[in-house]
């Protein structure tokens, strides 16, 4: 079918721009019909007409997919279109719910924070079992016996506790109240230490002394040593001293009534003194040595083993010297170094102290001076009844 041309152009009319040209559809075919657009139509008609034409053409030019049996078929992109149309639906929907829930709970957490009056929530306090007794906490920590009675149902708050000077390590649990093994738990109460110092004891009594320290929880060590100036008894060292941290021990040393055993019955290492019996000044020495001298001096030495505390004798010439001029000198050095010296003259002895307490050896010089000038004879020295002294226990365990 061919569009109706106009036979004639109307006046003040612009032609219609024409389409631009295309294969024609295959239109089914019209049965010949006598009837047809009169060749004399009017314009309104031509062009009510060529609208026509054109809506069956577009109708005509698309073709939708066919079933089997000629049924037309929609085309795909329409049910993807609605497949992506109901994907978006539920996006948004969903994206929604989510952003809802973030903003409550954000509103929530700024509430909770700004708030000025925070709730306070109270935990009830546990009460204590019936048949339930004081366990014994004492050695503990100050923490870890407060965490014990709260374990049982004691409320830590109501818990007395006390500080004390104790020996050892501060913040432990020394005394308790009540007792272990208690059921009686109405007031509860413990004494934690504190750091204490060595307190000063030299001077007093060991008995006193003891007493001092076991009541600060200090177990003491005695050391016994011999003085003879000082009373048996009487403490004369302290290890720590005092005013130094107080440990779980300390170390006394106290003076010693002693023992003792005279030094002819213990032979010497180095040079040879005899035994025997000698006068000084009249007065008998029974238990004596005699040792000889020389201008420049003999010495003598002796394996204390130490054991000893000290040593002492009396210096002198025998009344039965042959000569009574001159003098003898000892001089004493313990382990090496200088402990001591005396001198004495005929008829005029003298009293020699030596310590050597903790002492391996004791040496002896012995010197002497002429009686006179033109005289070759030197004097013995007597140790009168030298004794070696020391503790009861290190005296009896000494070899000789």
């Amino acid at each position: 079918m061919s569009p109706p041309q106009s036979a004639t152009p109307q006046p003040g009319h612009q032609p219609q721009p024409q389409p631009t040209a295309h294969p024609q559809p295959q239109l089914p075919q019209q049965p010949a019909s006598n009837q047809s657009i009169p060749p004399a139509a009017s314009a309104t008609q031509q062009k009510t007409a060529k609208k026509r034409w054109f809506k069956r053409k577009k109708k005509a030019d698309i073709q939708f997919p066919q079933d089997s049996d000629g049924t037309q078929k929609p085309p795909s992109w329409k049910k993807a279109a609605i497949g992506g149309g109901v994907a978006l639906a539920l996006f948004l929907f969903g994206g929604g719910v989510l952003t809802g829930w973030f903003a409550h709970n954000w509103y929530v957490a700024a509430y909770t924070q700004a708030s000025s009056d925070p709730t306070l929530v109270e935990v009830p306090v546990s009460e204590v079992e019936l048949g339930t007794t004081m366990p014994d906490i004492r050695g503990m920590l100050e923490n870890d016996a407060l965490t014990v009675l709260s374990d049982l149902g004691f409320a830590t708050s109501t818990v007395e506790v006390e500080s004390k000077p104790w020996a050892g390590a501060p913040g432990i649990v020394i005394e308790q109240f009540p007792a272990p093994g208690i059921d009686d738990l109405t007031d509860l109460k413990i004494v934690v230490s504190e750091q204490a110092l060595v307190p000063n004891v030299l001077g007093t009594d060991r008995k006193d002394a003891l007493t001092t320290m076991r009541s600060l929880g200090a177990e003491v060590v005695f050391t016994e040593q011999f003085l003879a100036d000082e009373v048996p008894g009487t403490v004369i060292k302290s290890e720590p001293v005092a005013g130094e941290p107080l440990g779980d021990s300390v170390n006394l040393t106290v003076v010693s009534a002693g023992s003792s055993f005279y030094l002819n019955t213990l032979d010497p290492i180095s040079g040879y003194c005899s035994s025997g019996s000698f006068r000084l000044d009249g007065k008998e020495f029974p238990q004596s040595i005699e040792c000889d001298s020389r201008e420049e001096g003999v010495q003598y030495e002796w394996d204390l083993q130490r054991r000893v505390d000290a040593v002492e004798f009396t210096l002198g010439i025998s009344d039965e010297a042959d000569q009574t001029g001159g003098s003898v000198t000892v001089t004493a050095y313990v382990d090496g170094e200088a402990a001591g010296e005396a001198t004495a003259k005929f008829g005029e002895p003298t009293k020699m102290f030596i310590p050597t307490e903790d002492a391996l050896r004791l040496s002896l010089t012995i010197s002497s001076v002429k009686p006179s000038e033109d005289s070759y004879y030197r004097h013995s020295a007597i140790l009168g009844d030298a004794r070696v002294i020391g503790t009861t226990d290190n005296i009896d365990q000494m070899e000789r």
